[in-house]
């Protein structure tokens, strides 16, 4: 919805902070590079701020994804390329897939009996 009110294209990256934990950045900008996570805080190049940024790990959660970034493209309502979020318990047996299909749907599935919500296939 962010990036459809501001009706320009955005990235949501995964990106590392210096320390190893994940970070989750949407930012506008013409390159996934354009922002990264430093120590405690998300970093833009030039006057690009981020978005939003979700940048520490939670009870036990970790973040990883099969995709770097993926563009958003409001007006032609897509998403390149399209990508899985994964978000996994710190046991590694039971996960929350966030699966992103070029038309910019999610579909969420669990892997490991994750009550709640449809199994992955």
């Amino acid at each position: 919805a962010l990036v459809m009110a501001r009706r320009e294209g955005a990235w949501l990256q995964l990106d590392r902070t210096p320390d190893g934990g994940p970070c989750l950045l949407l930012h506008g900008g013409a390159r996934a590079a354009d922002c990264r996570c430093e120590a405690g805080a998300a970093v833009c190049d030039g006057a690009l701020q981020p978005w939003r940024t979700l940048h520490r790990e939670g009870a036990g959660v970790r973040l990883s994804a099969n995709v770097a970034a993926m563009r958003l493209e409001p007006r032609r309502g897509q998403v390149v390329p399209a990508g899985t979020l994964r978000l996994h318990s710190a046991d590694g047996r039971t996960e929350l897939r966030l699966i992103v299909n070029p038309l910019g749907r999610v579909r969420a599935c669990a892997a490991g009996g994750l009550a709640g919500w449809p199994p992955c296939a």
